[in-house]
């Protein structure tokens, strides 16, 4: 009886010929028609994979290859559990797959697209191996710190700073005194002529104070004395009509 007959039935007794099925609908419905299993009969049963899937046995081959070097992986370099899932796995394969040489040699020095095909396979294989279950366990797996010297972590000793010392700024250096010379070269001469104060004059007078603006300008002009502070007028130049007739 076919299983589109066989619809709608109960049957009391049912015989499967699984080598005769195309398919897994026809055993599934003969099964499900059957009252009990004591009148179940099931003939030339075939492996689970041919019920479950309808590829070629080359297909299935090479499948069952592939899942064989990725349990070989993961015993090799994977975790302490995924070492003994895989190894568990590898134990209950009856025909275990040996890996396909024919990769190695078909590939020559001189193949332009060699380093191309190598690659492909590389990262095929990278990707087959990563799972969900060894992607969580390496995420788990704290990598080992690099190994220092303990003189290198040593930081030099440094002095708190007490809260009730206030913060001081750096003290300008003390000026230079002016020699008679520089002072009356001082008074005398104006403009490009005139004494120039020194760098730490500029900006800092004796006790350390920070000088006005106005007066760090007319320092630099020459119109201040360095000695007294007075400040020098600019003569004005008079023409003469003798001279310049």
């Amino acid at each position: 009886m076919t299983a589109h007959k066989a619809q709608g039935r109960t049957l009391p007794r049912v015989i499967i010929d699984l080598d005769n099925c195309r398919g897994t609908e026809a055993p599934y419905v003969m099964i499900s028609r059957v009252k009990s299993l004591a009148g179940l009969l099931i003939l030339r049963p075939f492996p689970r994979k041919k019920i479950s899937s309808r590829q070629s046995e080359e297909s299935r081959n090479e499948f069952a290859r592939l899942d064989q070097l990725s349990l070989s992986t993961l015993a090799e370099y994977g975790t302490d559990r995924e070492r003994d899932l895989a190894s568990a796995k590898l134990r209950a394969c009856r025909n275990p797959f040996p890996s396909a040489p024919a990769f190695t040699t078909r590939l020559g020095n001189n193949d332009s697209s060699a380093n191309a095909v190598l690659r492909t396979f590389q990262v095929a294989v990278a990707t087959a191996a990563r799972s969900e279950l060894s992607s969580l366990e390496r995420s788990r797996i704290r990598r080992p710190e690099p190994a220092l010297d303990g003189s290198l972590l040593l930081a030099p000793a440094v002095a708190p700073i007490s809260r009730s010392q206030p913060l001081r700024a750096p003290r300008a250096r003390k000026r230079q005194k002016d020699s008679p010379t520089q002072g009356s070269l001082a008074q005398g001469a104006v403009g490009r002529d005139a004494h120039m104060p020194l760098d730490s004059d500029r900006d800092h007078d004796g006790d350390g104070l920070v000088q006005a603006p106005m007066q760090s300008r007319m320092r630099k002009r020459g119109l201040q004395d360095n000695t007294t502070g007075r400040q020098l007028k600019r003569p004005r130049l008079e023409s003469n009509s003798d001279d310049m007739a």
